[in-house]
């Protein structure tokens, strides 16, 4: 269930999200190209191995990428800030929808009703208490220290 909400609530977002992803991101393709291109042709005169051609092409690719991979890290980093709260705030009305959805069918287990309205307070919380700035960072000291125990 929650990978078919997770796969949901990217739906919603996915448009502007992917736009602002491509955008971004752009700056990758041209060296990952250049890079296996160049060890391929490096290689492909030398030798007529095609694994060794295929292993070169693939190092090549490496070393252009490693001087881009700390921005590119960055860019998703930000990209993640960017969407994190209309992630969250679509996945907490995804589960009250779920859990209307589980109150009407009268479940008759108050242990699994109290659960499901101690899921939906602690995601009504966690989104009111941890309102962010508009530049992502957190407003309360909770949420930074959350923030760090999940890196």
């Amino acid at each position: 269930m929650a990978g078919t909400k997770h796969r949901q609530s990217l739906k919603i977002f996915r448009k502007d999200f992917l736009s602002d992803y491509f955008q971004a991101t752009w700056f990758v393709a041209p060296p990952l190209l250049i890079g296996l291109a160049g060890g391929i042709l490096a290689t492909y005169f030398v030798t007529n191995n095609k694994y060794l051609v295929l292993l070169a092409g693939i190092a090549g690719l490496f070393l252009l990428l490693m001087p881009i991979l700390p921005l590119y890290l960055d860019v998703i980093s930000e990209l993640f800030k960017k969407y994190k709260g209309r992630y969250f705030e679509v996945l907490t009305d995804q589960a009250r929808q779920a859990y209307e959805e589980i109150k009407n069918m009268n479940v008759s287990n108050e242990e699994g009703q109290k659960e499901l309205l101690d899921l939906i307070d602690r995601l009504s919380n966690k989104k009111t208490d941890g309102e962010e700035h508009k530049d992502g960072e957190p407003t309360n000291d909770d949420d930074v220290d959350d923030q760090n125990e999940e890196k």
